[in-house]
């Protein structure tokens, strides 16, 4: 709305009080659902594993994935 009204992208963020790399942002939700489906398989198979297994389980098949976004998912 601010940038309608004739601010820069940099000043409207400044006056919303927000970071531009969050303005910016897109998210990702195809890699999102193919993520959900390889954790889902894992926990068909292993069902007493816990989040934290279940990262192993995918930095060992080589996916470079955060801990914190499989809890997440």
């Amino acid at each position: 709305m601010l940038m309608k009204q004739g601010l820069s992208q940099r000043q409207s963020c400044a006056v919303a009080d927000i970071a531009r790399s969050v303005y910016e942002y897109v998210c990702d939700e195809e890699e999102d659902r193919k993520l959900v489906r390889k954790i889902r398989a894992i926990a068909r198979k292993h069902k007493r594993y816990g989040y934290r297994r279940v990262w192993a389980l995918l930095r060992r098949a080589g996916m470079k994935v955060n801990l914190k976004r499989v809890y997440r998912l």
